[in-house]
């Protein structure tokens, strides 16, 4: 980023003078906005405007043909191989269309005709399947045939299914039989893929009916190819087997970990991990890391308990080591990290008291758990190593480099740190879903040439439908966490007054880049924040790193639900507290009129009708199973509707702009924000 940008300069008031804004154009069609918010009538307008050019279109293409339940196998092989990380994000929209795409026999038929064919069938028992009237459509089975083959050529996209559908049983018990059904294919799939053709790439289809796959194959392959085939069917087996050893293995201490007295929780955590150490298997992973790696060892010394008190997640700290490329069957091995697994790990709850453990005081308790979930810099606080008497105290990457030199891996050139918050008797499906539409929002940034804005792509993953992992978001502290920390002798007394102080004076040129970040992460989350409705944004869910970005954390309220038994009491857009403006240098600064430039121009890029329709059938598909789900509280057509009308579907890109300043004129200073503020901080000490 040159200099020129990372100034903060002044930006003209008048939105018709501004180049970068959008161009006035009239929009695209929208879905659900003509003929009603009827499955039939989002087919329709589908159909109408399947595109085929860039790689988000074609991500919108395939979402499209799922969602209608049309053909799209071949498509979803494509995208498997193309990006695996983008297939990922899709996963419980393509399982849910899988769970959910069927046809009633009973409407189609006559109840006469039904029994029939129901007792013709075959004779064995079906007491226990309660989805019997149910028959897949051509399109839906092909479509599971396909997801079958990528499981089986990828671990990684297996297990993410099975968390998912494991998350799913308590959720939607209705469809047990049809999820445990899944959940058989996917390990039969993992234990019993099939070798390639020669010249065949990983993954690729067999023929253009690839709900059709030949078991033929097998009998076209020497011997040798048959024992190489055999092996690596049993390395993938194992990989799988493993890796969900490990999670449930990490999620059930922290279940176990509530059953013990919170003075004795930190000396259990790290007894039981010690304990893991010895039983570790070869070649997992952390499930929510970006970086194709495997686990070296877990750090107990480094891992800490946040106590609440209705659970115990905690913050656990790994050494792994990374990989430029990986084939998840064909790990490379390491001869001093044998795999241990001849016997099981069992959490032992019963703890004896040892005088070496540090407190678990280190953990601010008066912190709300939810704020703690992803504040992974918390546990440094009151740490020893501290580099500074303000701030962000030792930094991840200093003590990724203490901790280095002291591991009998660091000599390794591809050893690493990395942390993960692990957390049981807790639904974290929501935010699961919550953090993908937030993660849309930044890929919609990054790829805009109109726009500079920033969101935080952390992972969250459930496991379960009570546990899950949350991806670490490293030199980061909640600001109310930043607040209560300020030591009362340096005359820090306010936020704007910390940010001056953590990177120096307004005229340097750290202040400038701290501040143009803060400037375009808050434009970012401003324009999330509005268009998803998410609410509870108190300075315990919004944190600060150490590069002056705001990250929002806690998405336990958006779309229709909202605190305090939707009583709507945040009626700001967004939150643009006094402190947040104070920072940015008042109401008539410089820095406030890019923010509304930046988040004006991100609105608009955002009311796109393309990007625009696929969270709009994100949110659609992720309902069906979901009901449940706090943020659908109202019902599907109050969600689609209300959120589709907060795209402006009708208005022009000239209309959008001015929308967008008036929501900032009524965010600026709002009432009910100091009013939320204020209640958070006399009635759970939020500061």
């Amino acid at each position: 980023m040159s200099i020129r940008r990372c100034c903060v300069g002044r930006v003209a008031d008048d939105v018709s003078s501004t180049a970068s804004d959008v161009e006035e154009t009239v929009p695209e069609e929208f879905l659900f906005d003509s003929g009603g918010i009827s499955r039939e009538d989002v087919v329709k307008s589908l159909k109408s405007q399947q595109k085929r050019g860039s790689t988000f279109e074609k991500e919108l293409s395939t979402l499209s043909k799922i969602y209608a339940h049309e053909d799209c196998a071949g498509e979803l092989l494509a995208l498997a191989r193309a990006d695996r990380a983008a297939l990922r994000m899709l996963i419980p929209m393509i399982l849910n269309a899988i769970l959910y795409g069927y046809k009633d026999l009973r409407k189609t038929t006559s109840e006469a005709s039904y029994r029939r064919r129901s007792n013709s069938s075959n004779n064995s028992d079906t007491s226990l399947d309660t989805t019997k009237h149910l028959e897949k459509d051509k399109n839906t089975e092909s479509l599971e045939t396909a997801l079958m083959r990528i499981c089986s050529d990828s671990v990684d996209i297996a297990l993410n299914c099975v968390f998912y559908l494991q998350s799913s049983l308590q959720l939607a018990p209705e469809s047990e039989h049809k999820i445990v059904s899944l959940l058989l294919q996917i390990e039969a799939a993992v234990l019993s893929g099939l070798p390639n053709k020669e010249g065949e790439t990983e993954g690729q289809e067999d023929d253009q009916d690839v709900s059709k796959i030949s078991f033929g194959r097998l009998r076209d392959l020497d011997r040798d190819e048959l024992k190489d085939w055999m092996a690596v069917q049993k390395e993938g087996g194992d990989f799988y087997s493993a890796q969900r050893d490990f999670v449930t293995c990490l999620t059930d201490i922290s279940r176990d970990l509530f059953l013990i007295e919170k003075p004795e929780r930190l000396a259990a955590l790290r007894r039981e991990l010690e304990k893991l150490n010895e039983f570790l298997p070869r070649n997992v992973y952390v499930p929510v890391d970006n970086k194709a790696h495997r686990v070296l060892r877990v750090v107990p010394e480094e891992s800490f308990v946040f106590s609440t008190k209705e659970r115990s997640p905690y913050f656990l700290t790994l050494e792994v080591e990374d990989f430029s490329a990986v084939d998840e069957r064909k790990v490379k091995q390491t001869e001093d990290l044998a795999n241990r697994r001849q016997g099981t790990f069992d959490f032992i709850a019963k703890v004896e008291g040892d005088d070496n453990v540090d407190e678990e005081g280190d953990i601010d308790p008066t912190l709300p758990e939810r704020a703690t979930s992803v504040d992974g810099k918390l546990v440094a606080e009151g740490n020893e190593n501290a580099d500074s008497e303000i701030g962000f105290q030792e930094l991840w990457r200093p003590k990724s480099e203490r901790l280095r030199r002291s591991s009998k891996y660091g000599d390794n050139p591809n050893w690493r740190l990395t942390a993960v918050i692990v957390k049981a008797r807790d639904q974290l499906r929501q935010e699961m879903f919550a953090q993908t539409l937030v993660t849309e929002f930044a890929h919609m940034y990054k790829r805009s040439r109109k726009v500079d804005l920033w969101v935080s792509t952390y992972r969250i993953l459930a496991t379960s439908s009570t546990s899950g992992f949350i991806e670490c978001i490293f030199d980061a502290k909640s600001i109310h966490s930043i607040k209560s920390s300020i030591p009362t002798n340096l005359g820090v007394n306010t936020l704007a007054e910390f940010f001056k102080k953590s990177f120096g004076e307004p005229s340097s040129s750290s202040y400038k880049k701290a501040m143009n970040n803060f400037i375009e992460s808050m434009a970012g989350y401003a324009v999330v924040s509005y268009i998803l409705q998410i609410k509870d944004r108190h300075n315990g869910n919004i944190m600060l790193d150490a590069n002056g970005r705001l990250v929002h954390i806690d998405f336990g309220f958006l779309l229709s639900n909202s605190p305090g038994g939707n009583f709507e009491f945040e009626k700001a857009p967004f939150k643009l507290s006094n402190e947040l403006l104070a920072v940015l240098g008042g109401p008539d600064s410089s820095n406030l009129k890019k923010f509304r430039k930046l988040s004006r121009v991100g609105y608009a890029e955002a009311c796109n009708s393309s990007f625009a329709n696929k969270i709009l059938l994100m949110v659609d598909m992720m309902y069906q199973g979901n009901e449940s789900m706090p943020c659908f509280t109202r019902g599907r057509e109050y969600v689609l509707t209300s959120l589709k009308e907060r795209f402006l579907p009708k208005k022009n890109s000239k209309e959008r702009r001015r929308k967008w300043d008036s929501l900032v004129d009524i965010s600026i200073r709002n009432w009910t924000t100091k009013g939320y503020d204020m209640y958070q901080k006399c009635f759970t000490g939020i500061n």
